[in-house]
């Protein structure tokens, strides 16, 4: 199956994030509300400030002033991994305040390749290898900032790449992994 851009599913201003369960997954069509699979997205930091995980104390995410690509799998519906996103992207101010539900004006784009036809099973493999091929070539390109460290699922990058570069990098990954 080709990849699907759902940048507009979730960047659509109608689109009510302070909906949980149910209630948020029914905005999305069948399209947006695939059930499984592996995504791929784009989030800009156009602030100094880094942005953080809600994870434990908190990863950074995307560097200060930086962009980042976030790839992974869901299993459990699309609508509700990027939810998870809205609720864990945030930023520390000096103050110790934090600037929430940041992540719909940091996302740029969102491409997804649908694995519904595959068994909930062949999920993690598939998110490994499409992990490590997308930084495998990040790192070819010369695309990893210099000061990225570790997540594999989130690579700060050297410099800003469009969505359509952004294609250009996974489309062949997708087709190698599902043929």
């Amino acid at each position: 199956m080709p990849l699907e851009d759902m940048t507009r599913c979730f960047k659509d201003p109608a689109l009510n994030w302070g909906l949980r369960g149910h209630a948020f997954k029914s905005q999305f069509d069948r399209r947006g509300g695939a059930v499984r699979g592996v995504y791929a997205h784009l989030d800009m930091n156009s602030s100094e400030l880094p942005i953080y995980d809600k994870n434990g104390p908190g990863k950074v995410i995307v560097l200060g002033s930086t962009m980042a690509l976030k790839s992974g799998k869901f299993t459990g519906g699309l609508p509700g991994r990027m939810l998870q996103n809205y609720d864990h992207f945030h930023r520390r101010r000096p103050d110790g305040s934090s600037d929430l539900g940041i992540f719909p004006s940091v996302l740029t784009c969102l491409f997804v390749l649908d694995l519904g036809h595959r068994l909930h099973d062949e999920i993690r493999p598939i998110e490994t290898q499409w992990n490590r091929g997308i930084r495998a070539e990040l790192r070819r390109r010369g695309l990893i900032h210099s000061e990225h460290r570790g997540r594999a699922e989130s690579v700060n990058l050297a410099r800003v790449i469009s969505c359509s570069e952004l294609r250009e990098i996974i489309d062949p990954i997708a087709a190698r992994l599902d043929p």
